[in-house]
């Protein structure tokens, strides 16, 4: 009985170790992953980019300059990047089976449009 005790710690001792290491490697995705993945960040960065981009940068303006600035700027700066945002989303779902940028990256970050952050372009 005690021999099945140490055997048993010993195997979740091994396996713990080996899910720790697994949640270290970077696991890559498929090219039919990336393309979908490409295709639905297109669709709701074309619906859903000037819907929620214009009053996304308006909120961050507003909480990084104050109500004066976000509300005039970042009113401005919102409509430019919701066009942005529109516009790009546009191209990534016209392109998404063409891995253009690069293996299929996002030209945009925050990814979605629903993401919390303040729209820039992607490193």
């Amino acid at each position: 009985m005690l021999a099945w005790a140490w055997i048993l710690a010993g195997v979740l001792v091994f396996s713990w170790g080996a899910l720790a290491n697994a949640q270290e490697l970077e696991f890559q995705k498929s090219p039919g992953e990336k393309i979908a993945e490409k295709f639905f960040r297109g669709f709701s960065n074309t619906v859903f980019g000037f819907v929620t981009d214009w009053p996304k940068t308006i909120y961050y303006e507003t909480q990084e300059k104050g109500p004066g600035f976000g509300l005039t700027a970042g009113f401005l700066e919102g409509i430019g990047l919701g066009i942005g945002r529109t516009l790009i989303g546009a191209f990534e779902l016209v392109t998404f089976p063409i891995p253009v940028p690069e293996d299929y990256r996002p030209i945009l970050s925050p990814t979605y449009p629903f993401e919390a952050g303040k729209t820039n372009f992607a490193q």
